[in-house]
């Protein structure tokens, strides 16, 4: 079963698990309840859980009531499962009179292979169509803007990554706090505007955000700032993200602040020409390293006196912004594009003449395989060839000579997702055309014998296929992603429509995209 975390599997499973149920229950009623008031937290109490039975502290925060996350203090971040996911829908359901509990994102009893506008379900009446049933499965359309079909595959794949999507609902990268630390930055605001706002607020308004220093800041600069989510690719996905998982509809969307922002840090994007979907990835991931904010931790005052001075948390979350900037460009980078996607590259040469062995690292984002001329063409064809042998002159440094080497490539540290291109478009001259084999690829995938130990049991999963139809210069992008409900999902911009692993496996993969079996 999944639960998020062992921590919370411990809890919900264990002794203490009717007293998880108990409270998780009270949140998600809250929540609910609290519609018509968003700006309401809920009560400390149900905020923050210690189970005694099990010493394991759990959380439901405020910034996240859409989800109703849970917030494991062991871990230090959100978590969510299917089964937490499950009891949600249940009081849903309760609260809303329905008797039984949706089965997948089918509310109706009727299936759902069918296509949809802008809605998963698409057979059933339209009032059982409930946006907060689907959106925690992120499950939305994106609307074509114009030839940007390239941009929402790339979407949906960033969407429905389980590390991206869990650093985006942290609020590790928000508007506010990205506002937040730019003004900081350039004087605009001042520790002391915050104190003046502060002290303006009621006692009892004081005392809830006594333990959300953070939050507090951030809910102060968005009123204040009138952050702009165009000048910066994190702020703009983010808005995405809180469309797609927080939203009262499950209409279209479309990503317009993801549109300029993306125009006006890069002007070859600019404009409604047909670009290309794996080099708009390699943009998004390089964005998402040069805009990564160091984590903020939200530090918490014991003293819940009456006193209306500022507890000194604040003050050490102001500096801990003002003092976060943008990652490094270092192997050991912690922003999320890194902690993602990011991965090493060993090259080995050895000399052909005095057996001499050398080796050279490389930061590795993703793979970009060759397909076959001839033979059956296979993921693991396209990997072998990828790393087979290949002969190359060589000043050995060992022998002073000009000599034939051998060099191969292995993964000397494995991405926790793997991206992989397979390379479609072929440009030659002043020609250019595109290779429509099919590629067989695998729902789990070994990567083990093409790692510098070896040692077997590195098993990635699928759960993102993007693909290219049609020519060269007149193609349309689709995507089939793997939903938190285990269903496989075919996104064609504003349409979704479910579809089985026989349709995924038989798709013209151009980009694939495999997570780690077992983190």
């Amino acid at each position: 079963m999944d639960w998020g975390c062992e921590h919370v599997k411990t809890v919900a499973t264990g002794s203490a698990a009717s007293q998880f149920v108990r409270d998780y229950a009270k949140v998600v009623l809250f929540l609910l309840k609290s519609k018509k008031s968003p700006n309401q937290a809920p009560p400390t109490s149900l905020i923050d859980m210690t189970f005694k039975k099990t010493d394991i502290k759990l959380g439901i925060k405020p910034s996240l009531d859409p989800l109703a996350c849970v917030f494991c203090y062991a871990c230090g971040e959100y978590v969510d499962g299917q089964e937490l996911e499950k009891r949600r829908l249940k009081v849903l359901c309760r609260w809303r009179g329905l008797k039984t509990v949706p089965n997948g994102t089918q509310t109706n009893g009727s299936a759902t292979n069918g296509k949809v506008n802008g809605n998963v379900n698409g057979s059933g009446p339209s009032s059982f169509a409930q946006p907060s049933i689907s959106s925690t499965r992120g499950l939305r359309g994106l609307v074509n803007m114009g030839a940007t079909c390239f941009m929402s595959v790339i979407v949906q794949t960033l969407i429905h990554n389980p590390l991206i999507r869990n650093d985006f609902l942290a609020q590790n990268h928000s508007l506010g706090l990205c506002a937040l630390k730019r003004a900081i930055a350039d004087g605009t605001i001042t520790y002391s505007d915050f104190c003046d706002y502060y002290e303006e607020l009621p006692e009892n308004i004081q005392l809830e955000s006594r333990d959300l220093p953070l939050s507090t800041l951030i809910t102060w600069a968005n009123a204040t700032l009138a952050p702009n989510p165009n000048n910066c690719i994190a702020c703009a996905l983010d808005d995405c993200f809180s469309k797609f998982y927080a939203s009262a509809t499950v209409q279209g969307y479309g990503p317009v602040s993801l549109m300029i922002s993306s125009w006006n840090i890069n002007r070859q994007l600019a404009g409604y020409s047909q670009q290309d979907a794996h080099e708009f990835w390699q943009f998004l991931v390089n964005e998402l390293h040069g805009s990564s904010l160091v984590r903020v931790e939200e530090g918490r005052d014991e003293d819940r006196g009456a006193s209306s001075d500022i507890p000194v948390q604040f003050k050490n979350t102001w500096d801990s912004i003002s003092e976060s900037g943008a990652c490094s460009d270092t192997a050991d980078c912690t922003c999320i594009s890194h902690r993602t996607f990011g991965g090493t590259l060993q090259s080995t040469a050895t000399c052909n003449g005095c057996s001499h062995t050398s080796h050279t690292y490389d930061p590795l984002m993703d793979l970009s395989l060759q397909i076959p001329n001839k033979g059956q063409a296979t993921l693991s064809s396209c990997l072998d060839k990828y790393t087979a042998p290949e002969q190359m002159e060589y000043f050995c440094e060992n022998c002073k000579s000009h000599e034939s080497v051998s060099k191969t490539l292995a993964l000397k540290k494995p991405p926790v997702v793997l991206s992989v291109q397979l390379k479609r478009f072929q440009h030659t001259g002043s020609s250019s055309s595109k290779i429509d084999t099919h590629v067989e690829f695998p729902l789990y995938l070994d990567m083990s014998p093409y790692t510098c130990s070896q040692e077997p049991g590195l098993v990635y999963e699928l759960y993102a296929v993007v693909c290219h139809h049609g020519s060269l210069n007149t193609g349309h992008y689709t995507c089939m992603v793997k939903g938190r409900d285990l269903h496989w999902y075919n996104f064609d911009d504003v349409t979704i429509t479910r579809v089985d692993v026989q349709q995924v496996l038989s798709a013209r993969a151009y980009l694939l995209f495999y997570i780690m079996h077992k983190i």
